[in-house]
């Protein structure tokens, strides 16, 4: 009888320069034979998602003619066999472009950093001014999208965001601020521009179940009681100049916000998604579990055993690892899903 294959993990990496203005591509096979390990940072909003090489450069090829360059791009997949059940299964993690280069030695090593971002640098470096009016979410989204040529994915209902002002802001910061102000949140992935709403992903039937004996080592819990809000209470001046105050939510204890606002039902929308990204942060945890490609950025798990600690968790990021022996890790950090202040 032949033996049950073991479980593997390993990564499908291709890196791609640029020579004389011609993409010239490193297919995987070459790029495995140097690979020590490899990290996939993933991240539901508020920081774009990366991913780190480390490469065996004993012979300095990588300091020499193969040598990566800013703006070259590498593209993964992560592949696992036999590792939950008997099929094989791939995550694409997406192409990422080189923005970090560090060497060390002995013994030479080479670690590439990247990160997942249009080609064109001036989406995250290029400030600008400009008024957005009559504007809703899902339209500035979309203006920014096409400017870059990204495709656009929009989860939840368009809101009226009135006129904004683009002030001394990056597209990336100011799309990213702006999705955060009523609720949303914002990501890159595989050249799109992924806009959601926080509370519709909260909502989710947990994608899978995490029970504390499937944690790796130790996890790292926490909660901070004074930071949560049962209510908000806006004020902003109106159309008259003169200043207006609303509420959301009930007391005793009050989130004041202060800001602009074109209408009461616009002020409360801003209010509601203040206190509520609040008390998003305020009960949180970190753990490690084996390898799994079913966890990502924006997904909702469930957590069994930790007795008062279990229930439901939004993922924030998700931190996949794998060395040159194949050993293949997942790190989550989570924060645990709240009752929510609503308009």
């Amino acid at each position: 009888m032949a033996s049950q294959k073991g479980r593997q993990a390993w990564v499908n990496l291709s890196y791609t320069r640029y020579k004389d203005g011609k993409p010239v591509k490193r297919a995987c096979d070459v790029m495995k034979e140097f690979m020590e390990s490899f990290t996939y940072s993933d991240c539901a909003t508020g920081s774009m998602d990366t991913m780190s090489v480390v490469l065996n450069n004993s012979d300095s090829r990588f300091n020499k003619g193969w040598m990566p360059h800013k703006k070259d791009s590498m593209s993964a997949f992560i592949v696992t066999d036999n590792w939950k059940n008997r099929s094989k299964e791939k995550m694409c993690c997406g192409t990422f472009i080189i923005d970090q280069l560090r060497f060390s030695g002995p013994p030479g090593i080479c670690e590439v950093g990247a990160i997942c971002a249009p080609e064109t640098t001036s989406f995250r470096t290029s400030e600008r001014d400009k008024t957005w009016k009559k504007a809703t979410l899902k339209g500035v989204s979309q203006a920014i999208a096409d400017k870059y040529k990204l495709g656009l994915v929009f989860k939840g209902h368009d809101t009226d965001i009135g006129t904004t002002e683009q002030s001394g802001e990056t597209d990336y910061s100011f799309l990213c601020r702006t999705a955060e102000e009523y609720g949303y949140g914002m990501k890159l992935y595989r050249n799109k521009i992924l806009i959601y709403d926080i509370a519709e992903m909260e909502d989710a039937k947990p994608a899978s179940i995490i029970h504390k004996y499937q944690v790796t080592g130790s996890y790292d819990w926490e909660t901070v009681m004074s930071g949560t809000y049962t209510g908000a209470k806006i004020r902003y001046m109106g159309d008259d100049s003169k200043e207006v105050s609303c509420s959301v939510g009930k007391g005793p204890r009050w989130l004041r916000v202060s800001g602009s606002a074109a209408s009461i039902a616009q002020a409360k929308k801003l209010a509601a998604a203040r206190v509520n990204n609040e008390n998003r942060g305020t009960t949180t945890i970190s753990l490690q579990v084996r390898g799994n490609t079913n966890y990502f950025a924006t997904s909702v798990v469930m957590l069994q055993g930790f007795n008062k600690l279990s229930g439901r968790y939004f993922i924030d990021e998700a931190e996949h690892r794998i060395d040159a022996t194949g050993g293949y890790t997942t790190s989550l950090s989570m924060h645990k899903i709240q009752g929510r202040v609503t308009v």
